[in-house]
């Protein structure tokens, strides 16, 4: 009896010690590919950051590039920009006006 109960404890451990390799084999490509995703998604991460900086130096630039314009503009037609401004102002004036009634 003594015998079939070695062989069956040793059976056990060798189950044991295989699945235990088993889990560990899978663990560590579920790790692999974790860290693969994780440096994607780093990497991804980077990329749309230096876009949306470019982005916003475009925007920035074409801003100060409007700005720059519309103070020349003033600075050379002085008097068609206070009427310009006159006319904006009592059509807003208007509609607000009208709104309320």
């Amino acid at each position: 009896m003594e015998l079939n109960t070695s062989n069956a404890t040793k059976a056990a451990k060798d189950t044991y010690t295989g699945a235990s390799k088993t889990v560990e084999k899978y663990a560590d490509k579920l790790a692999d590919k974790a860290q693969t995703g994780i440096d994607q998604a780093i990497d991804r991460a980077r990329s749309l950051e230096s876009d949306f900086a470019s982005r916003y130096e475009n925007f920035k630039d074409s801003a100060v590039e409007g700005y720059d314009m519309a103070v020349d503009t003033v600075k050379k037609y002085p008097l068609y920009a206070v009427l310009g401004s006159t006319a904006i102002g009592l059509l807003a004036g208007l509609l607000i006006a009208r709104r309320k009634n």
